[in-house]
């Protein structure tokens, strides 16, 4: 299933690479986008555009990377909140471990 990884708004330079390497080490297909100003509906649009079924934005706390929520890509055309992990907890579960 390819995704979509991005940040929260502004996130720091830290934060920004490791949602690069998560992308990296998801399904094939899965890429990274720098968010900038970007809303989720601007991103889910893009993701259906490309079938990306899901977005998957790392927020950051301190300006390191915080927790992941997940964004489901609807086919008709809307989006909606899918869940929240810590960072940790996915980084430990293998999905990225050793690479972020």
């Amino acid at each position: 299933m390819p995704l979509i990884w991005t940040t929260s708004r502004y996130a720091s330079r830290e934060t920004a690479e490791a949602a690069k390497k998560l992308a990296a080490a998801s399904a094939a297909g899965s890429t990274f986008r720098a968010r900038g100003k970007k809303t989720i509906a601007t991103l889910a649009s893009f993701a259906r555009r490309n079938g990306d079924e899901r977005i998957m934005v790392l927020e950051e706390r301190g300006k390191k990377p915080s927790c992941i929520i997940s964004i489901e890509v609807l086919a008709g055309g809307g989006w909606r909140w899918a869940g929240k992990i810590g960072f940790d907890e996915y980084a430990g579960k293998g999905k990225a471990r050793g690479r972020v």
